[in-house]
């Protein structure tokens, strides 16, 4: 298994461990990027991407774990679950900007 793929599944389960309300968001952008990337190796890779940066735009706000990528600068006050929905849709209309339409609609 790879590093980056060891990492996403790590950064998938500590945000899983983090509550119920963030969970159900990261649930909801599973099944969103499983709708809009290709069922291959690079379908799995955008999900890890996916992923990670809801980890690093949640974990932000809580400053419980080191980040991975980028530690940016927010409130303690700020929306979890905002975060995790923003990072989401913005990687995956990075991804997949012909889908915008549908990413926006379930952000």
């Amino acid at each position: 298994m790879s590093r980056a793929l060891r990492s996403a599944t790590l950064a998938v389960g500590l945000m899983i461990s983090a509550g119920s309300s963030e969970a159900n968001v990261i649930t909801d952008w599973d099944a969103n990027g499983v709708a809009v990337t290709p069922p291959s190796a690079a379908g799995l890779r955008e999900m890890a991407i996916m992923h990670v940066a809801m980890f690093d735009a949640v974990n932000s706000i809580a400053r419980r774990y080191r980040p991975y990528m980028v530690q940016l600068t927010a409130s303690e006050a700020t929306s979890q679950e905002a975060a995790a929905t923003a990072a989401a849709a913005d990687v995956l209309i990075g991804l997949h900007p012909a889908a915008a339409a549908q990413i926006q609609a379930a952000s």
